[in-house]
């Protein structure tokens, strides 16, 4: 059985806090399961996809695979998927969240200012490739990260960074190579790989945190919507879980008196 990260008693002190995009920053979850819902059920109604290839979903599944690149997600979310099927299903699951407007997750701007004034470094690392640039615009959260880094989809042509310091990376979280343009920028950044501190609400986050050993904080706003489903499904001890990022600053605090 895998240990806990960082164990109760040692004293933490980080740099760089790496934050996902979907789920500790924006709200995303509940509209993106129930959106996946309603377009699974509008190709079984219009015959496009037969029922036995859009079964209903579990949490087990969902919890296994949410956090993955969007086609990715869905062939893996509905294995017996071709890949024309998963292009069908991307574009009608899109659909159904286009006119919703997407809450931040409570606290979000507060938080990324209270790390910027207090010195921390900020990433931001997702797989988010749709309308990312929007969000944040709309957020105003651009000032605060150091760097973003998003997935580069193979199918889209001439994709390109939206701001300065953007990385685009072919590698996708579970996969620690996910990692490898955000360590280059530590390096130079002169920041230790033990002062990088994670934060993720899936458990493919988890596992590339883990792969690449990298210290991991969980949230409960997304898939993973309890410290005990923390547990059951990643061995991640509830003092290393928040209830969001609204809790980050005390989280923090508490680990330099620890």
């Amino acid at each position: 059985m895998k240990k806990s990260l960082n164990p109760v008693g040692l004293k933490k002190m980080y740099k760089l806090i790496i934050f996902d995009f979907d789920g500790p920053i924006l709200d995303s979850f509940k509209v993106g399961r129930e959106s996946i819902s309603l377009a699974r059920k509008r190709l079984i109604a219009e015959g496009l996809i037969v029922a036995e290839k859009l079964p209903e979903l579990s949490e087990k599944s969902i919890i296994a695979n949410w956090g993955y690149p969007g086609p990715i997600a869905i062939k893996k979310l509905f294995p017996e998927l071709n890949e024309k099927e998963v292009a069908a299903l991307g574009v009608v699951w899109g659909q159904t969240q286009q006119d919703k407007e997407i809450p931040f997750v409570e606290k979000t701007a507060e938080t990324l200012k209270y790390l910027k004034d207090s010195g921390y470094a900020i990433g931001l690392l997702t797989s988010r490739v749709f309308n990312l640039d929007y969000h944040l615009e709309k957020g105003k959260l651009f000032e605060y990260f150091n760097f973003i880094q998003s997935w580069l989809y193979p199918e889209i042509k001439n994709q390109k960074p939206i701001r300065e310091n953007h990385f685009l990376e072919v590698a996708f979280k579970p996969n620690p190579e996910v990692f490898e343009k955000v360590l280059l920028w530590v390096k130079q950044n002169s920041i230790k790989k033990e002062e990088i501190l994670m934060i993720d609400d899936s458990l493919v986050g988890l596992n590339a945190a883990r792969g690449a050993n990298i210290e991991f904080l969980g949230v409960l706003t997304g898939p993973m919507a309890s410290k005990e489903k923390w547990q059951e499904y990643g061995n991640l001890g509830p003092e290393c879980v928040i209830n969001s990022i609204a809790d980050l600053p005390s989280w923090l605090e508490n680990q330099k008196r620890v």
